[in-house]
């Protein structure tokens, strides 16, 4: 867990308490995930940075201390304000981050620098995903704005992964803050600060038949 207390803590579920605390960011930590196989933690703060924590096997958790990370974190810097989400890729070394400056940002995970940025946003990225298309098995970007817009960025086989062309907005939430996205087996759903919880089916099938017979 990260708080605003600059803290990144482990906890025990068994026991309800926590294993070690670090200090580990200069503002407050506003998101901490784990990537596909439990090896790595990313954090995103207040402090405009993101911080990756190689991590070793559970059964080298101390009560004491924070010995379960394996090394000095890597820092990815280049967000001019607050990072607000992260989110790894499934199946390659990549990591997506959403910000207060408008943008969202992919880091190459292995060797620390940002690949590509993002800038379509006209408000703070509060929340950002990688969706998977089960109908046709095209990937994208969601990413969820303080305007309470959805913006859909296909993803292309490309250097940089993500153009600008094609980019599908979506007025979700009444022009208030998106907080959150998760996917479903046919699509996402948003949540936002009009306190709705917005359901998007997947119809890309249906689309490409549409447009088939057009």
């Amino acid at each position: 867990s990260g708080s605003r207390d600059k803290s990144l803590k482990i906890w025990s579920v068994n026991q309800g308490k926590p294993l070690g605390s670090i200090a580990a960011h200069d503002k407050d930590i506003n998101c901490v995930i784990s990537n596909e196989k439990s090896t790595l933690l990313a954090t995103a703060s207040q402090d405009k940075n993101i911080k990756l924590w190689p991590l070793s096997e559970i059964n080298t958790f101390s009560n004491k201390s924070l010995n379960f990370i394996q090394q000095e974190e890597i820092i990815l810097r280049g967000h001019r304000r607050g990072v607000w989400q992260l989110a790894f890729h499934p199946h390659r070394a990549l990591l997506i981050s959403a910000s207060s400056d408008k943008t969202i940002k992919f880091w190459h995970v292995k060797r620390g620098i940002c690949i590509s940025t993002l800038d379509g946003h006209e408000s703070a990225v509060l929340t950002v995903l990688f969706f998977s298309s089960e109908q046709n098995n095209q990937q994208a970007i969601i990413s969820g704005g303080a305007d309470g817009i959805l913006k859909v960025w296909p993803l292309a086989d490309t250097p940089t992964l993500v153009t600008n062309k094609d980019v599908v907005s979506l007025n979700a939430h009444n022009e208030t803050r998106v907080w959150a996205l998760c996917t479903t087996n046919d699509g996402i759903c948003s949540t936002g600060a009009d306190g709705r919880i917005v359901r998007f089916r997947d119809a890309t099938q249906e689309y490409l038949l549409q447009a088939k017979k057009s």
